[in-house]
């Protein structure tokens, strides 16, 4: 929101001046966004002690330390050093510019111009730092209306339009509002009438667009000073007259009361002196009911002013009313004020020793205030003094520093040197580790596939030869014609079921070849296995009939996986073969599939009541062996297709487990990633 001075000697009235009256045109300061300019100072400070976050904290501060600037209090700098230190603690650097900007207000409003922009300038650089745009728009809106104050109008423009600029990228009108107001003061000063106007116009457009505030009663209240400046009294009349209305309907004192002296003013300046004297009143009058003690006591010096009618006695009590006021506001400006009006009633009523008392006061508060000046100024000389001593020792110093760093340079420099050839030595020794780890896997490696290519040779010699040599037997008594008709079934049979062994086992091999040789090809799809699995059901019926085993088929046809469909195949047809030679006769044998075991796959299961696993052979189940192994029909089984099994379900991302018990069977698990239903 906008805030702004309520003190009047930071932007009220130039009516000190005996002879000629007029207002001073409104500068607005803008900081921060408050949440609302509480009056209840209990409740905001029960709220300081209660409030953990950090964003409201500020807000409070900045409504405590305006509460009490309203009332020149020096509670109002207690509370703005207070915020600082926690802000500081607290390492919150918006807080921080916060606090600053509310000192700035406190030292401009007791005149320490240097420590005011001193502080506005932290400010600016602490919002800055974080790239706090608001707060940035915020600094620069105080310093233009500190240096506008001071008279340095192209030095206030230059931070105005930082924060117009700001407010218009935010599209911030509100605050946008206060730039334009503060331009046209600024261009009012510098009596180009034609940017005055143009900034108020723009002002008045924006005001039309958002709810009354105090700002467009201080807009009023320039236009209509640009006016009157202009002596066109009509227009400026309609203006006092917007603004007093609008901050009377809207409770702004302040604005009201300024707008009430500005037609004051104007009505003596044009000889209505009954209106002029009638609005002094109700000025005063006003004043003392919304206790603004200080605007009450330059009501009270400018009646004697303006008042030519006045009498001396009641002028007299005006003026003392108002430096009792002065005194206990510690106002010392206003004090000036006061002495130089005294001095000028005596001197008009001709008792020029009571006006030569007062001017006397005046010149020795003025002293006291320029003594007060220079102690500072020696002060700061002093400070200047001791700060080039310290410069000077500090110069020594580094000198020292300098040689100190140059020698623990040069030790680090050793060190580091040390510390890399460590480091290669190292490296080199790892990679040494490394080499001998890699030579003895390769050593190993090298062993088991010897040893394999014996199992391998093995299985060729004995495997292979059993069925082989079979096949021209049966031959010769088919060629003899020997047999009887209804043994010629069996034989064909027999000679069938030969030809299915040999030909799964020169699969096995070569698969298994492939496999050692890393030329597997790798081909996966999003596909039903459904067709596989009731072909391989039918290709194993003839087996399972002659053992009686009845295979039962629970998976789902609409079960979708994604994997290479071949090797799918493959891994089935090899666990329901070992399945059936491994199962007692009349057994049973149960095929499933499970979607919910494990998140994103499909775990299928091959269960059969068999002669189980022992622990040993559990143990090397999928371990790079080739073991012979005979089923309950003295089936003879190698351990290749397992081995394949394994290396098939790894490649197409999934695991394959077995819980088996001797005596009770075997269910073998593998799992392959869920597909998507076409």
């Amino acid at each position: 929101m906008i805030a702004k001075y309520k003190n009047a000697h930071n932007f009220v009235f130039a009516l000190h001046k005996l002879g000629k009256s007029s207002l001073m045109l409104l500068f607005i300061f803008v900081i921060i966004p408050a949440f609302g300019q509480h009056k209840d100072i209990t409740k905001l400070k029960a709220l300081l002690i209660e409030q953990i976050n950090d964003s409201v904290k500020i807000n409070l501060y900045v409504n405590i330390f305006n509460y009490y600037n309203e009332l020149n209090s020096d509670s109002a700098y207690m509370y703005a050093n207070e915020g600082l230190r926690y802000f500081k603690e607290k390492q919150n650097v918006k807080g921080q510019g916060a606090m600053y900007l509310s000192k700035g207000d406190y030292e401009d409003a007791h005149g320490n111009s240097k420590l005011a922009e001193d502080h506005y300038l932290q400010a600016l650089k602490l919002f800055s730092s974080i790239n706090y745009k608001k707060g940035i728009a915020g600094a620069d809106n105080n310093l233009a209306a500190f240096e506008g104050k001071k008279g340095n109008y192209k030095k206030a423009i230059t931070y105005i339009l930082v924060a117009k600029k700001i407010y218009e990228e935010a599209d911030n009108i509100k605050d946008l509002l206060s730039c334009l107001i503060n331009l046209g003061a600024i261009y009012d000063e510098l009596k180009d009438s034609s940017q005055t106007i143009n900034y108020y116009y723009k002002a008045d457009s924006i005001v039309k667009l958002m709810p009354p505030s105090e700002n467009t009663a201080i807009l009023y209240i320039n236009i209509g000073e640009f006016y009157n400046k202009y002596k066109d009294t009509a227009k400026a009349f309609y203006y006092y007259n917007k603004s007093m209305a609008l901050s009377d309907a809207n409770d702004y004192p302040m604005e009201h009361l300024i707008a009430s002296m500005d037609k004051s003013v104007l009505e003596y300046e044009i000889g209505n002196e009954k209106q002029g004297k009638a609005f002094l009143v109700y000025a005063l009058n006003y004043a003392r009911q919304h206790n603004l003690p200080q605007q009450e006591a330059d009501i009270l010096i400018n009646f004697v002013s303006l008042d030519k009618n006045l009498n001396k006695d009641t002028g007299l009590i005006y003026l003392n009313n108002a430096l009792n006021i002065a005194k206990y506001t510690e106002n010392k400006p206003m004090e000036l004020n006061v002495y130089r009006a005294f001095s000028s009633i005596y001197e008009k009523y001709k008792n020029f020793e009571e006006s030569n008392k007062y001017l006397k006061l005046q010149h020795a508060l003025s002293d006291s205030l320029l003594n007060i000046n220079k102690a500072k100024e020696i002060a700061n000389l002093s400070s200047v003094y001791e700060l080039e001593k310290s410069n000077a020792k500090v110069q020594v110093l580094e000198i020292m520093v300098a040689k100190n760093n140059f020698q623990k340079i040069i030790i680090i420099c050793i060190c580091l040197s040390i510390i890399i050839l460590f480091a290669i030595v190292l490296y080199y020794y790892r990679i040494t580790i490394s080499l001998n780890k890699t030579l003895k896997k390769n050593k190993s490696d090298l062993a088991e596939l010897n040893n394999m290519k014996d199992k391998l040779l093995a299985i060729i010699g004995h495997d292979l030869r059993g069925p082989v040599g079979n096949i021209p037997p049966i031959l010769s008594l088919i060629e003899e014609e020997i047999l009887l008709p209804e043994e010629y079934v069996e034989v064909f049979s027999t000679l069938k079921e030969h030809s299915i062994i040999i030909l799964e086992t020169l699969d096995k091999l070569m698969l298994l070849g492939k496999s050692l040789l890393k030329q597997n090809n790798y081909e996966p799809q999003n596909f039903n296995p459904s067709s596989y699995i009731a072909k391989n059901i039918e290709l194993m019926s003839i087996t399972a009939k002659k053992k009686n085993i009845t295979i039962k088929n629970y998976i789902n046809e609409n079960i979708y996986v994604f994997a290479d469909a071949m090797h799918f195949d493959f891994i089935l047809r090899n666990l329901l073969t070992n399945a059936l030679k491994f199962s007692f006769l009349d057994g049973i044998i149960e095929l499933a599939a499970n979607e919910n075991f494990k998140n994103g796959y499909v775990v299928f299961s091959v269960k059969d009541y068999g002669i189980g696993i022992t622990k040993d052979r559990l143990n090397q189940m999928f371990k790079s062996t080739i073991r012979t192994t005979y089923g309950t029909e003295n089936e003879k089984g190698n351990g290749i297709g397992l081995l394949l099994v394994n290396e098939f379900v790894i490649q197409n991302g999934g695991e394959i487990w077995v819980d088996s018990k001797e005596g009770e069977g075997s269910t073998f698990y593998f799992s392959l990633k869920n597909g998507k239903m076409e």
